[in-house]
């Protein structure tokens, strides 16, 4: 009889990479937390004991591959047992489905959620009937206050685990309830390193891990998942200290893992581009419509042209579905809904395809660490020059998306400067956190605005500590141009305390994704008397996939009447 143990040892089965990827080895020891996954009593941090007792248990018992068939396929290919196995019901029903094909799937910020701007992966694996989806995520108690969730999150005070569900709940979830765009990249695995992953979360359907923000998330753990497709495959070794959804991408991509890209766009969307093209008397009928105060069948009978109906109708139904979805109709809007969709068979409307269309590029960007080089005019003043490094992650000016961006997310943005040969902090901001979603007369959402760091303030440029809220709305005039107002308080330090208020208008052009203006009044007042009044004027130019330029120009009036201008170049990499 082969001695199986002894063949392990000669062959250092217990130092393969693939071997610690089954038991989610991390700096000597598994960061599964149930014992019972575990053979030995010392698995969880001795490898080769780990894997002596598998092999023992897979020989004393003709049903024990049943419970490890990942690990089995695995030692067995390597080993060449090739054991009788008895029928697994369990694992027979678990892999019925016959699995065909694996993609991450990539859900973009949420319109009125600034924290979503990360946005969040989850796999999609077509089977032979139906897709199912996998998720990674932090089991999070309903009662849990915003501190504790900061505290946990980042301390691993979160348990987290794998789930399989069917792919429809999470398409639901992220395009109909919560208006998030999901960009799917296909992953050019065989049938059998898809079974490989299956099995693998089969043996740990049942396991949990604590859950990191930063460093154990949806993002590594997912590509952890993929990475057990191949044996001979080391993805993990790739991930960063700070790993963020889109990295998962980019490192198959590198690794030329992706074959189709392809995005299913929100209900909000597609309701957004039907609105667009209404004139404002379809509007108003669109109004009239899904507030019934007209019939479908007077509206039917209305002088408007065939094809104002058809951009109606189409607008009428999408806008009840949203908010049938989200409970913000009552259900006898079903009757209505149910009106409309008649009319749209009447008049034989195609509807926009908005699921699974193929896209030349990746829309995301990576390059989300930026360093920055400028120089500040001030009036009778020497000119100053700027070194700027943001560690992570975007602001909605960066134009590295060909998509608009509604919000943004700063963490570390720091900021020196040269004058006088001297060189001092000229700002600090430790965190900005914007949500600016764009309402219209079918939704309102308000923007809000969250900032605290340290920065130079007033002619005399002394450096404050702050802290600042804002809040508002923002509107589109048209596609290029939107226009937003906010009241922004704040608390401000040096050698004082010292409050503020404010109010702001603004307006911004957009055009494309290469560049955007903004033009911005905002007038200040402050606890010690002190009011400041100011005008800016600022540009924004992309020049490459990885650079930008900024001219930003205002007129300050706080201690002094006086012009600034700035010039700003940035490198995303």
């Amino acid at each position: 009889m082969v001695d199986f143990v002894s063949k392990a040892k000669n062959l250092d089965l217990a130092n393969k990479p693939y071997w610690s990827k089954l038991l989610h080895y991390e700096n000597n020891h598994s960061i599964i937390n149930q014992q019972e996954f575990f053979l030995s009593p010392n698995g969880k941090t001795d490898l080769e004991d780990e894997l002596n007792q598998t092999i023992k248990y897979f020989l004393s018992d003709n049903n024990s591959t049943c419970r490890y068939p990942a690990r089995y396929k695995w030692i067995n290919s390597q080993l060449n047992m090739n054991l009788k196995r008895s029928t697994c019901r369990e694992l027979e029903k678990f892999l019925e489905p016959e699995f065909k094909k694996i993609s991450v799937v990539f859900t973009a910020e949420r319109y009125n959620s600034p924290s979503s701007v990360f946005g969040h992966t989850f796999l999609k694996v077509d089977s032979k009937y139906i897709p199912y989806a996998i998720n990674y995520a932090a089991t999070i108690p309903d009662a849990t206050d915003p501190v504790s969730y900061f505290i946990k999150g980042a301390s691993g005070g979160f348990f987290s685990h794998y789930e399989l569900l069917t792919y429809n709940i999470k398409d639901f979830e992220y395009t109909k309830e919560e208006f998030r765009d999901l960009i799917s990249y296909e992953i050019n695995y065989t049938e059998d390193e898809v079974q490989n992953i299956m099995l693998h979360m089969y043996e740990i359907k049942d396991t949990d891990e604590d859950y990191y923000f930063t460093s154990r998330n949806c993002s590594s753990e997912l590509l952890k998942l993929i990475d057990m497709g191949r044996y001979d495959s080391q993805l993990y070794k790739e991930l960063n200290f700070v790993t963020i959804p889109i990295d998962v991408v980019y490192i198959l991509q590198n690794n030329n893992l992706l074959d189709k890209i392809s995005i299913s766009y929100s209900k909000l969307k597609l309701f957004n581009e039907y609105i667009s093209k209404l004139s404002s008397v379809e509007k108003e009928m669109l109004s009239k419509l899904i507030n019934r105060e007209i019939s479908t069948v007077n509206f039917d009978k209305s002088n408007l042209s065939l094809e104002s109906k058809n951009n109606i109708v189409l607008a009428a139904i999408s806008y009840i579905q949203m908010n049938l979805m989200i409970k913000k109709l009552d259900y006898k809007y079903t009757s209505s809904l149910v009106n409309l969709i008649k009319l749209e068979i009447k008049y034989k409307i195609k509807e926009k395809k908005t699921e699974d269309i193929t896209l030349d590029k990746n829309p995301i960007s990576n390059k989300y660490h930026k360093i920055k080089f400028g120089s500040k005019s001030l009036e009778n003043k020497k000119t100053e020059l700027n070194i700027a490094y943001r560690y992570i992650y975007s602001n909605r000016f960066d134009m590295l998306s060909d998509e608009e961006k509604n919000g943004s997310v700063e963490f570390l943005d720091f900021s020196l400067r040269y004058i006088d040969d001297d060189i001092s902090i000229d700002k600090l901001t430790i965190l900005n956190l914007e949500s600016m979603p764009i309402s219209n007369e079918y939704y309102i959402e308000k923007t809000t605005n969250l900032v605290f760091g340290s920065k130079r303030m007033f002619y005399d440029e002394n450096l404050f500590s702050y802290g600042e809220y804002a809040l508002g709305y923002r509107f589109r005039l048209n596609k290029h141009l939107t226009y937003r107002g906010a009241i922004r308080g704040g608390a401000y330090y040096h050698n004082e305390d010292i409050y503020m208020a404010s109010g702001e208008l603004a307006i911004e052009y957009n055009y494309t994704s290469k560049f955007i203006s903004e033009l911005k009044y905002e007038a200040n007042s402050y606890s010690d008397s002190n009011q400041a009044y100011n005008l800016y004027i600022n540009n924004y130019y992309k020049l490459t996939e990885q650079s930008s330029i900024e001219f930003l120009l205002s007129h300050k009036n706080d201690i002094r009447n006086y012009n600034e201008l700035k010039i700003n170049y940035s490198i995303y990499f």
